[in-house]
């Protein structure tokens, strides 16, 4: 038993997080300009969003201080007056 759920952890959950963000890119990606738009977003930051998908280590890398800056300016806090 414990044999599966180290590979549940280790080769399914993943494969599972990586489907998952592969299906949500494609379908960002079919969207058109205006649509991307309505929702806040550019192509180039939902290609830069999902460069990760390339390795398998994403999920457990550091993340650096510039990776947690938002992709959207529309996610930035307000500033004070």
């Amino acid at each position: 038993m414990p044999v599966l759920q180290f590979l549940n952890r280790v080769i399914v959950k993943p494969l599972r997080a990586m489907h998952a963000a592969r299906r949500t890119y494609l379908e960002l990606m079919a969207l058109d300009n205006r649509q991307l738009a309505d929702i806040g977003l550019r192509r180039a930051e939902i290609e830069r969003a999902f460069t990760c998908l390339d390795t398998l280590a994403w999920a457990s890398a550091p993340r650096s201080p510039a990776a947690a800056a938002p992709l959207n300016l529309n996610d930035r806090a307000p500033r004070a007056a």
